[in-house]
Protein backbone atom coordinates (compact mmCIF):
# COMPACT_ATOMS: atom_id res chain seq x y z
CA UNK A 1 0.00 0.00 0.00
CA UNK A 2 1.95 3.19 -1.09
CA UNK A 3 1.11 6.35 0.58
CA UNK A 4 0.28 9.45 -1.39
CA UNK A 5 3.88 12.13 -1.09
CA UNK A 6 3.12 15.20 -3.25
CA UNK A 7 0.89 18.08 -3.14
CA UNK A 8 -1.66 18.81 -5.91
CA UNK A 9 -0.88 20.80 -8.52
CA UNK A 10 -1.74 24.62 -7.69
CA UNK A 11 -2.34 26.33 -11.25
CA UNK A 12 -0.63 29.99 -11.35
CA UNK A 13 -3.06 32.75 -10.92
CA UNK A 14 -3.39 36.29 -10.21
CA UNK A 15 -5.89 35.65 -8.07
CA UNK A 16 -5.43 38.86 -5.83
CA UNK A 17 -5.38 40.85 -8.24
CA UNK A 18 -9.32 41.31 -9.11
CA UNK A 19 -10.74 43.42 -11.70
CA UNK A 20 -13.08 46.74 -11.22
CA UNK A 21 -15.81 44.15 -12.02
CA UNK A 22 -15.39 41.98 -9.94
CA UNK A 23 -14.85 43.94 -7.13
CA UNK A 24 -17.21 46.19 -7.02
CA UNK A 25 -19.64 42.98 -6.90
CA UNK A 26 -17.64 41.80 -4.31
CA UNK A 27 -18.63 45.05 -2.42
CA UNK A 28 -22.49 44.92 -3.00
CA UNK A 29 -22.69 41.38 -1.87
CA UNK A 30 -20.96 42.58 1.36
CA UNK A 31 -18.82 39.34 1.60
CA UNK A 32 -15.91 40.25 -0.50
CA UNK A 33 -13.05 42.35 -0.23
CA UNK A 34 -11.14 45.65 -1.17
CA UNK A 35 -7.68 46.77 -1.91
CA UNK A 36 -5.34 48.57 0.44
CA UNK A 37 -1.77 49.90 -0.75
CA UNK A 38 0.97 48.97 1.71
CA UNK A 39 3.43 51.50 0.51
CA UNK A 40 0.95 54.67 1.30
CA UNK A 41 0.44 53.23 4.73
CA UNK A 42 4.27 52.94 5.21
CA UNK A 43 3.93 56.40 4.48
CA UNK A 44 1.82 57.95 6.18
CA UNK A 45 3.47 55.77 9.54
CA UNK A 46 6.97 57.72 8.54
CA UNK A 47 4.68 61.16 8.52
CA UNK A 48 3.81 60.48 11.89
CA UNK A 49 0.25 59.17 11.67
CA UNK A 50 -1.70 56.92 14.22
CA UNK A 51 -3.61 54.33 14.41
CA UNK A 52 -6.81 56.29 14.22
CA UNK A 53 -5.23 58.16 10.59
CA UNK A 54 -4.41 54.25 9.31
CA UNK A 55 -7.58 53.12 10.17
CA UNK A 56 -9.86 55.94 9.05
CA UNK A 57 -7.71 55.76 6.00
CA UNK A 58 -9.07 52.34 5.55
CA UNK A 59 -12.55 52.95 6.34
CA UNK A 60 -12.38 55.31 3.50
CA UNK A 61 -11.02 52.68 0.93
CA UNK A 62 -13.61 50.01 2.00
CA UNK A 63 -16.10 52.43 0.83
CA UNK A 64 -14.89 53.23 -2.51
CA UNK A 65 -16.18 53.34 -6.16
CA UNK A 66 -15.08 54.19 -9.23
CA UNK A 67 -11.47 52.41 -9.60
CA UNK A 68 -10.96 52.65 -5.96
CA UNK A 69 -10.76 56.41 -6.18
CA UNK A 70 -13.59 58.03 -4.45
CA UNK A 71 -15.02 57.22 -1.23
CA UNK A 72 -18.90 57.30 -0.25
CA UNK A 73 -17.58 57.30 3.94
CA UNK A 74 -17.47 59.72 6.35
CA UNK A 75 -16.61 60.59 9.95
CA UNK A 76 -19.32 58.64 11.30
CA UNK A 77 -18.70 55.87 9.17
CA UNK A 78 -15.16 55.74 10.38
CA UNK A 79 -16.07 55.71 14.02
CA UNK A 80 -18.72 52.92 13.57
CA UNK A 81 -16.25 50.66 12.04
CA UNK A 82 -13.18 51.13 14.13
CA UNK A 83 -14.31 52.33 17.49
CA UNK A 84 -12.98 56.27 18.05
CA UNK A 85 -14.74 58.63 18.95
CA UNK A 86 -16.88 60.62 16.26
CA UNK A 87 -14.47 63.48 16.73
CA UNK A 88 -10.99 61.52 16.99
CA UNK A 89 -12.41 60.42 13.44
CA UNK A 90 -12.99 64.02 11.80
CA UNK A 91 -9.47 64.53 13.36
CA UNK A 92 -8.10 61.44 11.47
CA UNK A 93 -9.84 62.91 8.45
CA UNK A 94 -8.51 66.56 8.79
CA UNK A 95 -5.03 64.86 9.06
CA UNK A 96 -5.25 63.10 5.89
CA UNK A 97 -6.41 65.62 3.86
CA UNK A 98 -3.51 68.05 5.43
CA UNK A 99 -1.03 65.97 4.16
CA UNK A 100 -2.26 65.14 0.58
CA UNK A 101 -3.88 61.85 0.89
CA UNK A 102 -7.11 62.35 0.55
CA UNK A 103 -9.22 65.21 -0.67
CA UNK A 104 -12.70 66.41 -0.87
CA UNK A 105 -15.14 65.32 -3.52
CA UNK A 106 -17.74 66.93 -5.39
CA UNK A 107 -21.41 65.97 -4.65
CA UNK A 108 -23.37 64.26 -7.06
CA UNK A 109 -26.71 65.69 -7.22
CA UNK A 110 -28.43 62.55 -9.03
CA UNK A 111 -27.22 60.13 -6.01
CA UNK A 112 -28.74 59.52 -2.58
CA UNK A 113 -27.70 61.40 0.66
CA UNK A 114 -26.13 58.14 1.95
CA UNK A 115 -23.69 57.04 -1.12
CA UNK A 116 -22.76 60.96 -2.11
CA UNK A 117 -18.94 61.15 -2.91
CA UNK A 118 -17.43 62.45 -0.12
CA UNK A 119 -13.61 62.35 -0.60
CA UNK A 120 -10.99 61.73 -3.05
CA UNK A 121 -8.21 58.94 -2.79
CA UNK A 122 -4.87 60.24 -3.61
CA UNK A 123 -3.24 58.07 -6.40
CA UNK A 124 0.37 56.88 -5.25
CA UNK A 125 3.35 55.90 -7.52
CA UNK A 126 4.38 52.99 -5.83
CA UNK A 127 2.07 50.49 -5.22
CA UNK A 128 1.85 47.00 -3.02
CA UNK A 129 -1.93 45.89 -3.27
CA UNK A 130 -3.05 43.80 -0.05
CA UNK A 131 -6.60 42.14 -0.42
CA UNK A 132 -8.43 42.66 2.55
CA UNK A 133 -12.27 41.50 3.88
CA UNK A 134 -14.79 43.55 4.30
CA UNK A 135 -15.54 41.85 7.02
CA UNK A 136 -12.53 43.67 9.23
CA UNK A 137 -14.76 46.98 8.90
CA UNK A 138 -17.76 45.67 8.71
CA UNK A 139 -17.98 42.57 11.10
CA UNK A 140 -19.71 39.23 11.01
CA UNK A 141 -22.25 37.51 12.03
CA UNK A 142 -22.73 38.00 15.23
CA UNK A 143 -19.71 40.45 15.51
CA UNK A 144 -21.69 43.04 13.40
CA UNK A 145 -21.47 45.18 16.43
CA UNK A 146 -17.94 44.71 16.97
CA UNK A 147 -16.27 44.58 13.91
CA UNK A 148 -12.69 43.50 14.25
CA UNK A 149 -10.46 46.62 13.74
CA UNK A 150 -12.62 48.20 16.33
CA UNK A 151 -11.39 45.43 19.03
CA UNK A 152 -7.90 45.92 18.30
CA UNK A 153 -9.46 49.64 18.91
CA UNK A 154 -10.39 49.11 22.27
CA UNK A 155 -9.41 45.63 23.56
CA UNK A 156 -6.01 45.48 22.88
CA UNK A 157 -3.37 45.32 26.00
CA UNK A 158 -0.20 47.74 25.74
CA UNK A 159 2.01 45.27 27.26
CA UNK A 160 5.79 46.30 28.87
CA UNK A 161 5.82 49.41 26.56
CA UNK A 162 2.92 50.88 28.44
CA UNK A 163 1.96 52.67 25.62
CA UNK A 164 -2.61 52.07 23.94
CA UNK A 165 -1.69 54.33 21.00
CA UNK A 166 1.63 53.03 20.04
CA UNK A 167 0.04 49.07 20.70
CA UNK A 168 -2.75 50.13 18.54
CA UNK A 169 -0.60 50.78 15.83
CA UNK A 170 1.62 48.04 16.07
CA UNK A 171 -0.98 45.46 16.03
CA UNK A 172 -2.19 46.92 12.80
CA UNK A 173 0.48 47.54 11.02
CA UNK A 174 1.96 43.50 11.81
CA UNK A 175 -1.61 42.43 10.88
CA UNK A 176 -1.30 44.04 7.27
CA UNK A 177 2.10 42.90 6.91
CA UNK A 178 0.91 39.40 7.54
CA UNK A 179 -2.03 40.21 5.14
CA UNK A 180 0.74 40.92 2.51
CA UNK A 181 2.64 37.23 3.34
CA UNK A 182 -0.58 35.47 3.73
CA UNK A 183 -0.63 32.78 0.62
CA UNK A 184 -3.21 29.97 1.35
CA UNK A 185 -3.03 28.59 -2.30
CA UNK A 186 0.92 28.12 -1.79
CA UNK A 187 1.88 27.21 1.77
CA UNK A 188 -1.77 27.49 3.65
CA UNK A 189 -1.62 30.15 5.61
CA UNK A 190 1.81 32.90 6.08
CA UNK A 191 4.56 32.18 4.04
CA UNK A 192 7.04 30.48 6.22
CA UNK A 193 9.92 31.74 4.02
CA UNK A 194 8.84 35.69 5.07
CA UNK A 195 10.49 34.59 8.63
CA UNK A 196 7.65 34.09 10.56
CA UNK A 197 6.64 30.41 11.54
CA UNK A 198 6.54 27.59 14.03
CA UNK A 199 9.22 24.63 14.09
CA UNK A 200 8.48 21.02 15.51
CA UNK A 201 11.27 18.58 16.74
CA UNK A 202 10.84 14.72 17.02
CA UNK A 203 10.26 13.40 20.08
CA UNK A 204 9.76 10.18 21.88
CA UNK A 205 6.31 8.10 22.07
CA UNK A 206 5.80 6.61 25.95
CA UNK A 207 7.48 3.65 24.61
CA UNK A 208 10.89 5.52 23.82
CA UNK A 209 10.56 5.50 20.01
CA UNK A 210 10.20 8.29 17.62
CA UNK A 211 8.61 6.07 15.10
CA UNK A 212 6.29 3.48 14.56
CA UNK A 213 6.05 1.33 11.88
CA UNK A 214 2.45 0.17 10.45
CA UNK A 215 2.82 -3.44 10.40
CA UNK A 216 3.19 -4.94 6.40
CA UNK A 217 2.50 -1.24 4.71
CA UNK A 218 5.37 1.22 3.68
CA UNK A 219 3.57 3.88 5.98
CA UNK A 220 4.84 4.89 9.94
CA UNK A 221 3.79 6.93 12.56
CA UNK A 222 6.05 9.95 13.25
CA UNK A 223 5.94 12.01 16.97
CA UNK A 224 6.99 15.25 16.87
CA UNK A 225 6.63 18.22 19.22
CA UNK A 226 6.75 22.22 19.26
CA UNK A 227 9.82 24.20 19.38
CA UNK A 228 10.31 27.57 18.68
CA UNK A 229 8.20 30.35 17.11
CA UNK A 230 10.72 31.73 14.30
CA UNK A 231 10.38 35.57 14.05
CA UNK A 232 13.28 36.50 11.71
CA UNK A 233 14.93 40.50 12.18
CA UNK A 234 13.63 40.67 8.47
CA UNK A 235 9.78 39.94 9.21
CA UNK A 236 9.94 42.54 12.11
CA UNK A 237 11.47 45.10 10.26
CA UNK A 238 9.37 44.83 7.21
CA UNK A 239 6.29 44.90 10.29
CA UNK A 240 7.53 47.92 12.76
CA UNK A 241 9.85 49.76 10.67
CA UNK A 242 9.53 52.44 12.36
CA UNK A 243 11.00 51.59 15.46
CA UNK A 244 14.64 51.91 15.68
CA UNK A 245 16.01 50.03 18.52
CA UNK A 246 15.86 46.43 17.89
CA UNK A 247 14.96 44.98 21.53
CA UNK A 248 11.73 47.80 21.90
CA UNK A 249 10.60 46.23 18.26
CA UNK A 250 11.03 42.92 19.49
CA UNK A 251 8.81 43.84 22.90
CA UNK A 252 6.73 45.67 21.01
CA UNK A 253 6.58 42.51 18.12
CA UNK A 254 5.79 40.42 20.40
CA UNK A 255 2.87 42.61 22.56
CA UNK A 256 1.28 42.96 19.22
CA UNK A 257 1.56 38.97 18.05
CA UNK A 258 -0.32 38.41 21.77
CA UNK A 259 -2.70 40.43 20.64
CA UNK A 260 -4.05 39.51 17.57
CA UNK A 261 -3.81 35.79 19.06
CA UNK A 262 -5.63 36.74 21.48
CA UNK A 263 -8.08 38.77 19.70
CA UNK A 264 -8.38 35.41 17.26
CA UNK A 265 -7.30 37.29 14.28
CA UNK A 266 -4.64 34.25 13.76
CA UNK A 267 -4.15 30.73 14.47
CA UNK A 268 -1.23 28.12 14.13
CA UNK A 269 -2.13 24.89 11.69
CA UNK A 270 0.46 22.34 11.82
CA UNK A 271 1.52 21.43 7.80
CA UNK A 272 3.43 18.17 6.54
CA UNK A 273 5.37 18.97 3.95
CA UNK A 274 7.86 16.43 1.77
CA UNK A 275 10.26 18.71 2.52
CA UNK A 276 11.60 21.75 5.10
CA UNK A 277 9.63 24.38 2.62
CA UNK A 278 12.19 27.32 3.97
CA UNK A 279 15.17 25.20 2.17
CA UNK A 280 13.57 23.50 -0.80
CA UNK A 281 11.91 25.30 -3.92
CA UNK A 282 10.72 21.65 -4.57
CA UNK A 283 8.85 21.37 -1.36
CA UNK A 284 4.79 20.71 -1.32
CA UNK A 285 2.37 20.12 1.50
CA UNK A 286 1.55 16.75 2.37
CA UNK A 287 -1.61 17.69 4.15
CA UNK A 288 -2.86 19.69 7.48
CA UNK A 289 -2.34 17.99 10.59
CA UNK A 290 -3.95 19.93 13.45
CA UNK A 291 -5.15 23.02 13.72
CA UNK A 292 -5.29 25.03 16.86
CA UNK A 293 -8.67 26.73 16.88
CA UNK A 294 -11.95 24.89 17.42
CA UNK A 295 -14.12 27.01 15.40
CA UNK A 296 -11.61 26.59 12.19
CA UNK A 297 -11.69 22.80 12.96
CA UNK A 298 -14.98 22.48 12.41
CA UNK A 299 -14.93 23.71 9.00
CA UNK A 300 -11.03 23.42 8.09
CA UNK A 301 -10.14 19.86 7.16
CA UNK A 302 -7.45 18.21 9.44
CA UNK A 303 -6.16 14.82 9.57
CA UNK A 304 -4.95 13.86 13.17
CA UNK A 305 -8.17 12.51 14.14
CA UNK A 306 -8.09 10.07 11.49
CA UNK A 307 -4.57 8.95 12.26
CA UNK A 308 -5.23 8.18 15.24
CA UNK A 309 -8.35 6.14 14.45
CA UNK A 310 -6.47 4.50 11.88
CA UNK A 311 -3.56 3.91 14.17
CA UNK A 312 -5.91 2.24 17.10
CA UNK A 313 -7.60 0.35 14.47
CA UNK A 314 -4.58 -1.32 12.98
CA UNK A 315 -3.19 -2.26 16.91
CA UNK A 316 -0.27 0.95 16.55
CA UNK A 317 -2.15 2.26 19.33
CA UNK A 318 -3.62 1.69 22.24
CA UNK A 319 -7.51 3.52 22.57
CA UNK A 320 -6.97 3.31 26.52
CA UNK A 321 -3.52 4.04 27.09
CA UNK A 322 -3.59 7.15 24.68
CA UNK A 323 -6.49 8.69 25.61
CA UNK A 324 -8.48 7.14 29.10
CA UNK A 325 -5.43 7.56 31.29
CA UNK A 326 -4.16 11.21 31.74
CA UNK A 327 -1.12 9.70 34.04
CA UNK A 328 0.48 7.70 31.99
CA UNK A 329 3.52 8.75 30.12
CA UNK A 330 2.14 7.44 26.62
CA UNK A 331 -0.77 9.59 27.01
CA UNK A 332 -0.69 12.19 24.15
CA UNK A 333 -3.74 14.94 25.56
CA UNK A 334 -1.95 17.81 26.83
CA UNK A 335 1.71 16.65 26.48
CA UNK A 336 2.40 19.41 23.08
CA UNK A 337 2.60 15.92 21.66
CA UNK A 338 1.60 15.28 17.77
CA UNK A 339 1.74 12.39 15.83
CA UNK A 340 1.89 12.43 11.42
CA UNK A 341 1.98 10.04 9.59
CA UNK A 342 4.17 9.06 6.29
CA UNK A 343 6.18 6.87 4.22
CA UNK A 344 8.39 5.70 6.86
CA UNK A 345 11.63 5.65 4.51
CA UNK A 346 11.05 9.49 3.42
CA UNK A 347 9.41 11.20 6.03
CA UNK A 348 8.04 14.34 6.14
CA UNK A 349 8.56 17.81 7.64
CA UNK A 350 6.45 19.49 9.92
CA UNK A 351 6.15 23.19 10.34
CA UNK A 352 3.70 25.59 11.91
CA UNK A 353 2.05 27.81 9.77
CA UNK A 354 0.10 30.54 10.86
CA UNK A 355 -3.48 31.05 9.35
CA UNK A 356 -5.47 34.30 9.39
CA UNK A 357 -9.20 34.52 9.78
CA UNK A 358 -11.25 37.43 8.25
CA UNK A 359 -9.60 36.14 4.98
CA UNK A 360 -10.61 38.25 1.69
CA UNK A 361 -12.53 35.75 -0.70
CA UNK A 362 -10.24 36.34 -3.59
CA UNK A 363 -9.55 33.91 -6.10
CA UNK A 364 -6.51 32.47 -4.79
CA UNK A 365 -8.09 31.75 -0.92
CA UNK A 366 -10.84 29.83 -2.58
CA UNK A 367 -8.03 27.62 -4.87
CA UNK A 368 -6.32 27.09 -1.49
CA UNK A 369 -8.98 25.96 0.51
CA UNK A 370 -10.31 23.46 -2.40
CA UNK A 371 -6.40 21.86 -2.57
CA UNK A 372 -6.86 21.50 1.52
CA UNK A 373 -9.83 19.90 1.16
CA UNK A 374 -8.67 17.43 -2.28
CA UNK A 375 -5.24 16.75 0.11
CA UNK A 376 -7.12 15.42 2.77
CA UNK A 377 -9.96 13.10 0.37
CA UNK A 378 -6.18 11.61 -1.00
CA UNK A 379 -4.76 10.69 2.33
CA UNK A 380 -8.02 9.95 3.85
CA UNK A 381 -8.53 7.29 1.08
CA UNK A 382 -5.05 5.88 1.37
CA UNK A 383 -5.19 5.99 5.48
CA UNK A 384 -8.64 4.29 4.92
CA UNK A 385 -7.29 1.38 3.29
CA UNK A 386 -4.54 0.16 4.98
Amino acid sequence: MNLPTEQLANQPDDGNEPDDANLVLAKAKGIGFFIVNKTTLDDMVKKGAKSEEILAFIVLLRGTMKNNQVSTHSANSIANRTGMTNYRAKEALAWLESHGYISRAESDNAKSKVRQPKWLISKSVDVVEIPLSNALTDGVGRGNNSPPFSRIYDEIDMGTHCNVSDTRLDTIMLLICMFKHHELAEFGGINPKSGFYRSYIETENGDGNMIEGIAETNAAIFEIMGYDNVISDEFSNEALFYILDKQERDERFSCAFNNLSRLGFLYETIQIWNEDPIKSIKASTLYTLYIFDRHARKTEPYLSRLIHATAMRLGTMDRYVEFSDPDLSENIINTGRFRYVANKNTGGHPIGIFRLRFRPHTRDVGKGLAAEERRLDQWASALRKL
